[in-house]
């Protein structure tokens, strides 16, 4: 299962099968102008396709209401129900909201990392995007230039990824600036070099290529997997940790109310053994 970004946005069906995972923010203004021009847009919102992908809300409509709404109907007592609320409410939240964040923070650090162009605005790119910036095409208006260019301004170290056609073509270029500028004006002065590289990068089963076409990639599943192991090794200790205050609490509670009831009997017995003697009424009786 595959959840997409919930965010209506003119489109005649939001659960594009490229989108990625997790991805994009809620516009308000543009929803409330969809909202009017056509109010049948919002049934977007909750589309499965045949694909299985999920809008981001309808995951947490089902979060929250049959995962944790039944979990709650079926509890026993309060302390199942707490318990409950405790362990799902935060693994539905960062399911939805929080591996996202870790998947961008993870992309940006491969990138920086590896010199490859990997993300897009903030986002992982996608593998369409990743497919047409690593391969060159000749006829286009800006020459390898435009191409040199575009790669540098996804954020990749133009150096670094055109090291990785080949070790000849990396060789080559050992003396190269890594400044990306400096590097495309450096190679537009050896022609020879230049059109060697824009040849490869012709081939769409390039070097570079390929190894971000899997990079761009491993963000995603670390993402999920790093998120949802904290997530099991944190809500559990986190119920523990509760479960015992509570109950620490509670024995303290049922300690004073037992040290309360000993001093009211202590209490009791004193007043009735130093209770005074009325001498003058057994004086009389006798």
């Amino acid at each position: 299962m595959k959840i997409n970004n919930a965010t209506p946005n003119l489109t005649p069906n939001l659960n594009n099968k490229n989108q990625v995972a997790f991805s994009g923010k809620l516009p308000v203004k543009e929803t409330i102008e969809i909202a009017k021009k056509n109010p049948f847009a919002f049934k977007n919102l909750f589309d499965l396709d045949k694909t299985g992908h999920m809008s981001r809300t309808l995951f947490i409509i089902n979060g929250f209401i049959f995962l944790l709404g039944g979990r709650v109907l079926r509890s026993r007592d309060n302390n199942e129900k707490r318990e409950a609320i405790t362990r799902d409410v935060p693994t539905i939240v960062v399911v939805a909201m929080g591996i996202p964040v870790v998947q961008k923070w993870l992309a940006k650090r491969m990138q920086e990392k590896t010199g490859l162009a990997l993300t897009y605005e903030g986002d992982i790119a996608k593998g369409s995007q990743i497919q047409e910036w690593y391969k060159y095409d000749e006829k286009t208006t800006t020459g390898f230039e435009g191409f040199s260019k575009r790669l540098s301004d996804m954020g990749g170290n133009l150096k670094k990824i055109f090291s990785r056609l080949d070790d000849d073509t990396k060789s080559k270029l050992s003396n190269f600036s890594n400044d990306n500028d400096k590097f495309i004006s450096e190679l537009s002065k050896n022609k020879e070099l230049k059109t060697s590289i824009a040849n490869k990068f012709k081939n769409g089963g390039n070097k570079a290529l390929e190894e971000a076409a899997f990079l761009h990639t491993v963000p995603t599943l670390l993402g999920f997997g790093v998120t949802l192991s904290l997530i099991g090794i944190m809500i559990p200790k986190l119920n523990i940790a509760i479960t015992a205050r509570i109950n620490k609490k509670k024995a303290m509670e049922e300690k004073l109310k037992e040290n309360n009831q000993q001093l009211a009997t202590t209490e009791r017995t004193t007043t009735y053994k130093t209770k005074p003697v009325d001498l003058t009424e057994k004086v009389q009786r006798a």
